[in-house]
């Protein structure tokens, strides 16, 4: 990408946002995870450039900050967050430094005052176990809120809450699922399986997607 690339894509960023909010939208959230284009100016295994966009942490967090910064003057601090993913490390996307850098753009998030920082975290089988100590240490990076995902059960949310290491938890594939999905918790009842995972992402008809049942 060239300077005026990235220029276009900052203001990308910006009109999207106002797009959301004109549409009622509440809030934006930017999306700087999973191997997508921020995310591979965070990382050092994916960005080799050597002009101000590569090289330190400090060069490598330039463009994700640069967005924020224009969301911001288009929609509002208060209504934007950043979506970031240090451990899911598919896609090739397995940075030996990431931590760090993550902690260096928290800290520059913080000083933009930002909603929230929604930690999209990785829930396969055999996925890595966030120590404890990122979640303390981010705490002291970004006071603002907190947010985790990734197919959290209802007690492990909550002992996160208790413990204070985040503000909020994001709860997706179980809520598509089964539309009453905090009412099921209250009861602890059976939920509903995914019947297809493709269904999760929309397209196709409503079959998998709209159709999962309430309960009697």
């Amino acid at each position: 990408m060239t300077q005026e690339d990235m220029e276009v894509v900052i203001q990308e960023f910006a009109q999207g946002a106002k797009n959301a909010i004109e549409a009622g939208f509440d809030g934006v959230e930017i999306h700087g995870a999973n191997g997508y284009l921020i995310d591979q100016f965070l990382r050092s295994n994916s960005n080799q450039r050597i002009d101000a966009y590569g090289g330190t942490q400090e060069n490598r967090i330039r463009l994700l900050i640069q967005i924020t910064k224009a969301v911001i003057m288009a929609v509002g601090k208060e209504r934007t967050g950043v979506r970031l993913s240090p451990f899911i490390t598919f896609k090739d996307m397995d940075d030996a430094e990431i931590l760090d850098t993550i902690m260096l753009a928290a800290a520059e998030l913080n000083k933009l005052d930002i909603a929230y920082i929604h930690l999209c975290e990785a829930d396969w089988a055999d996925a890595p176990l966030i120590p404890e100590i990122f979640r303390l240490e981010l705490r002291k990076k970004f006071t603002n809120t907190i947010i985790a995902t990734g197919n959290k059960t209802p007690e492990e949310g909550e002992k996160l809450l208790e413990d204070n290491l985040v503000d909020l938890i994001g709860f997706g594939r179980k809520f598509l699922t089964n539309p009453d999905y905090p009412q099921r918790v209250k009861l602890e009842a059976p939920l509903n399986d995914i019947s297809n995972n493709h269904t999760l992402f929309g397209g196709g008809d409503a079959r998998g997607y709209t159709d999962y049942t309430f309960m009697n």
